[in-house]
């Protein structure tokens, strides 16, 4: 008789057993968020609301009968400071959330990003009355807001030069086609060199101030779909470009301050509180990129 058994384990259940070809298949149709397979330890991570389910398949596969263990307090949100190596696109779960990797090492994808807490760190179109301290201090309201130039520096619309200046030069280090390997470096660089170009300049920025007004009083009672808006003329759409593919954060890693909750020996994080860069002990600031046809990301080290 084959044995296996559910226990408590990291924020879920844990399911040892033998290995069953069918079973893997079943757990492995099970929602994204709700099972996640420990490789280190050559066992499945369960949510607490799929115990059932899985007894079912186990008895179904192995002629097993699992005792399901009492349900535990659910589990509480905690602070955490995390070295964060790289954050991946947000891409659509077969549950229907959207949702971006965080990578805390090349075999350690434990944090999730919902694509919606990425937005409402970056995406920040108004003035909230929150002064920035560094131009990456940003308190968004506006989290399914369009692309425009200032989410493009990851700054509010009332950044100061010098907090822009800040900004820009940040995501050079981060984006520069000679750090960033990712395909559509060149792309990327581009249109933060364009949005800076735009920006800087006093006269030019208050008009794209004025149209960004005069659009939000023609679309306020209609939701904006994203679109690349302030592309430069003469950029191609190249096809890594597209939303379509899913949202992708300005910044690839830094060190994070957030809130979230444990579940299936992951941490779901809630809200980003702090979003700094990587600084080494002779001053270099960590770069990470997911390279074309790459294995995992890459990083490399720049002052």
């Amino acid at each position: 008789m084959p044995i296996a058994r559910l226990s408590p384990a990291d924020g879920g259940l844990a399911l040892e057993s033998p290995y069953d070809a069918a079973l893997v298949a079943a757990i492995k149709a099970l929602p994204y968020n709700d099972r996640r397979w420990d490789q280190a330890r050559k066992r499945w991570i369960i949510a607490h609301e799929k115990a059932p389910e899985i007894c079912r398949l186990v008895e179904q596969h192995l002629g097993v009968t699992l005792q399901i263990p009492a349900a535990g307090p659910g589990a509480a949100s905690e602070l955490r400071v995390l070295r964060v190596e790289y954050v991946g696109r947000a891409k659509a779960r077969d549950d229907g959330t959207s949702n971006a990797s965080g990578y805390l090492g090349q075999n350690d994808r434990s944090l999730v990003f919902p694509e919606s807490v990425l937005r409402a760190w970056f995406l920040d179109d108004l003035d909230d009355g929150t002064p920035a301290t560094n131009g990456a201090d940003k308190r968004p309201r506006t989290p399914t807001g369009p692309l425009t130039l200032y989410t493009i520096l990851a700054i509010k619309q009332t950044a100061t030069a010098d907090e822009l200046k800040k900004a820009y030069r940040r995501l050079v280090m981060q984006l520069h086609p000679d750090h960033n390997k990712e395909p559509d470096a060149s792309e990327q660089f581009q249109r933060l060199q364009h949005a800076y170009d735009v920006l800087k300049d006093a006269k030019t920025r208050r008009k794209y101030d004025a149209g960004l007004k005069l659009e939000a009083s023609l679309t306020k009672h209609e939701p904006e779909p994203f679109r690349p808006y302030g592309r430069p003329k003469n950029m191609a759409v190249n096809r890594h470009d597209d939303e379509a593919l899913g949202y992708r954060s300005p910044l690839r890693c830094g060190m994070l301050v957030c809130e979230g909750t444990p579940r299936v020996g992951q941490f779901i994080v809630s809200k980003i509180l702090k979003w700094d860069d990587i600084i080494d002990g002779q001053g270099r600031t960590m770069v990470s990129s997911w390279p074309v046809y790459g294995d995992s990301y890459e990083v490399t080290w720049w002052i």
